[in-house]
């Protein structure tokens, strides 16, 4: 490739993502080039994005309003354009690009219902997996339960957040006029079913920690250490067996790891 064409390549590139045409037009002055037609493309190629962009946060976009959300689009683009062969992974970093950009660094949940959307997605396209049975669980030897590991279901999502951005997304896929956003710390689950349907549920402190231990490949016996430290150590046992009863009726397990 000559180096002429490589930096042509390089100033239209550069100038698609700044949605400024200025640059490739110095390089084809001398060119039969139709300006307006060079502005189409860089329109449609902007254009394309922001859609991919609204597709995927629907709610974001309600929350946002029409100015916000082009001044979103057009300031994500530039900053973090697109690298990805397939439109799904474009919006990855818009929760960070949100979190210290501009004005949008000064309400934070709207990166969390950035990143809940993304979440949410995630969950939807997750690959397909198994679901262990409980009754899995009782045909264990007793001296296989301290070392048992879990593998959960690919579609899996464990997310913290600070602030209420899963209530202010509900009342917004609801139709309803969203609360304040508030300083709330909260936890949620997200899973895929087996009608391809998205779930979530809140998490409290214990079954938070329980996903984080197996989540970082604990076993069962660390988890009723972790257990002990908030409870009865007998009721330790019992508190540990429901959860796992609890996600394989659920159908959060896939599979058991036995070390």
């Amino acid at each position: 490739m000559s180096q002429t064409l490589h930096e042509m390549q390089r100033d239209f590139l550069a100038s698609l993502r700044k949605q400024d045409a200025t640059q490739i037009e110095s390089r084809l002055a001398e060119k039969p080039v139709s300006k307006p037609g060079l502005q189409t493309y860089i329109h449609a190629y902007s254009s394309r994005l922001m859609e991919a962009l609204n597709n995927d946060h629907p709610c974001l976009g309600e929350y946002l309003g029409d100015t916000l959300w082009h001044e979103m689009c057009v300031g994500y683009i530039e900053q973090y354009p697109s690298r990805f062969r397939s439109l799904r992974n474009f919006g990855d970093l818009l929760p960070k690009y949100l979190l210290h950009a501009g004005v949008f660094k000064q309400h934070p949940e709207i990166s969390e219902l950035a990143q809940l959307e993304r979440q949410f997605l995630n969950c939807f396209d997750a690959m397909d997996a198994g679901r262990l049975a409980f009754s899995e669980f009782l045909k264990l030897q007793p001296e296989q339960w301290p070392s048992l590991g879990l593998v959960f279901h690919p579609s899996l999502q464990v997310l913290g957040l600070h602030y209420n951005a899963m209530a202010i997304w509900q009342d917004i896929k609801d139709g309803k006029i969203p609360p304040a956003a508030a300083f709330e710390k909260n936890t949620w689950l997200l899973w895929r079913d087996d009608d391809r349907v998205t779930n979530f549920r809140s998490l409290d402190k214990d079954e938070y920690s329980a996903f984080l231990h197996f989540l970082n490949n604990g076993n069962f016996s660390g988890l009723c250490e972790e257990m002990a430290k908030l409870h009865d150590i007998g009721n330790v046992p019992t508190i540990a067996f429901n959860f796992l009863k609890q996600w394989s009726d659920q159908g959060l397990i896939s599979a058991i790891v036995i070390d």
